[in-house]
């Protein structure tokens, strides 16, 4: 073993020095450089931590070299408990003294020691933000996914496909009680899972989507899903994308809105968030805070919302500005966003967050971040983990606020009393009319009644 971990040194030893200069911080392997810190927690006589996971490593050569780990962990009182699959016992996810590390050890040159320097418990950074998503290293990554899609017994949901995955172009991953993944893979369809082992040799591929849960220390892997990215399918435009709200988008918003006279009428009094998308002009999301008004005309920059009739809305505008072309696709409410995201949720048979239902989370939610406070909606969240809004099928854009279907506005329901008085009467000047065509009727002769009576 020290022979293994000597090779080890090494190899980063001689990665350190020719990729950089001797004494600066460069980072390494998380998977080649863990040993280190276990070994070295073994020899230390304090600062015991029991890590749930490992973040990212760092090396310096000195003389000798110095590791720096990132590490979420738990402190725990003696060193048998600081072993690679102490997390199962001493630091789940609900551990409240979860917290993140800084770990600083020393290997020297010479010798069989590996010196525990400092553990030091950092506050959490915007970067990494335990329990939130992020981009990934692909190298660090790579081992947990062949370990978990080569195994017949990571595949709780029998009717996913088994994938050989021969490129992995991405991947974003979430700390809970282990590690969440979410990959972009090419590969293709094989048989079985052994046929999906690192290696494995695809004549023709295609893209995918692979979900999958791993807690290394226990070897614990599942396979939340497996999604194929038809291309064929794939429209010809681009992608949608988070934009900043600049005043040619607000500009494009107002043309169309100020003119439209098919959708509800929304007064917007705050703009939360827009998304764009490149077609043959561009496609608008925006997400404002606002008010049904009775006309378009209402609906322009100066309009003004009482604080009681706000309510969040999602409104898609088409812009082409070279034609003068302006359009409201379609505007949803709140409420009724969460309704498509519910019948979107049962249809996919996700969990309540649409996630697969496997997926664990910190603290048991990914909607709260317990170590910074920050909290988010679900359809905030949906939003960011599904930035296509998948729910707003083509079949149910009838279900967005028409005008037939808007509220009832100030101004119609101050004008429906008179409509009701004009009516009442209408009425009565036809039966008055009647009555008196009746009356006349009765007190005149006809020519022939004159003519037939007798003379006097």
């Amino acid at each position: 073993m020290i022979g293994g971990m000597h090779g080890i040194i090494a190899s980063l030893f001689i990665g350190m020095v020719s990729s950089s200069l001797p004494g600066g911080w460069t980072p390494t392997s998380v998977l080649e450089a863990k040993p280190v810190l276990y070994h070295a927690f073994q020899n230390a006589s304090s600062y015991f931590v029991c890590v749930a996971s490992i973040t990212s490593a760092e090396i310096q050569v000195v003389a000798g070299t110095k590791y720096k780990f990132h590490v979420v962990g738990c402190p725990v009182s003696s060193k048998d408990k600081t072993i690679e699959s102490c997390a199962g016992t001493y630091c789940p996810s609900t551990d409240p003294d979860q917290a993140s590390y800084e770990i600083d050890i020393f290997t020297p040159l010479s010798g069989n020691s590996y010196q525990l320097k400092s553990v030091t418990l950092v506050e959490p950074s915007a970067e990494v933000s335990v329990g939130g998503w992020k981009e990934g290293v692909v190298e660090d990554a790579t081992d947990d996914l062949y370990n978990g899609i080569s195994k017949e017994t990571s595949y709780k949901n029998k009717n996913l496909p088994r994938v050989c995955v021969s490129n992995i172009l991405r991947v974003r991953q979430q700390v809970v009680s282990g590690m969440n993944y979410q990959f972009d893979v090419k590969g293709c369809v094989v048989d079985t899972a052994v046929k999906a082992t690192r290696g494995c040799v695809c004549h023709q591929t295609k893209e995918y989507k692979i979900a999958l849960y791993a807690q290394s220390w226990s070897h614990t892997y599942k396979v939340l899903s497996v999604e194929a990215v038809d291309s064929a399918l794939a429209p010809l435009v681009g992608s949608w994308k988070k934009s900043e709200m600049t005043s040619e988008a607000k500009e494009d918003f107002y043309n169309a809105i100020t003119n439209d006279t098919a959708n509800a009428h929304i007064c917007a009094s705050s703009f939360r968030a827009v998304q764009t998308q490149v077609v043959a002009g561009t496609n608008y999301r925006f997400t404002v805070e606002g008010c049904t008004v009775p006309t378009a005309l209402a609906t322009g920059p100066k309009c003004t919302c009482q604080p009681n009739a706000l309510k969040q809305y999602l409104i898609t505008v088409f812009a082409q500005s070279w034609t003068n072309t302006y359009k409201v696709v379609s505007v949803y409410e709140e409420a009724q966003l969460l309704q498509l995201v519910a019948q979107w949720i049962q249809k996919n048979n996700l969990n309540r967050f649409g996630d697969p239902k496997d997926t664990a989370y910190l603290g048991g939610t990914p909607l709260m971040n317990e170590l910074t406070g920050e909290s988010m909606t679900l359809l905030e969240y949906v939003t960011e983990m599904h930035p296509d809004l998948p729910w707003l099928a083509t079949k149910q854009v009838s279900l967005s606020l028409q005008l037939n279907n808007e509220p009832e506005s100030a101004v119609d329901a101050s004008a429906k009393p008179l409509a009701v008085i004009g009516l009442v009467v209408s009425c009565l000047l036809i039966v008055s009319l009647y009555v008196l065509h009746k009356t006349s009727q009765k007190r005149t002769k006809s020519y022939e009644q004159l003519q037939a009576e007798p003379s006097r």
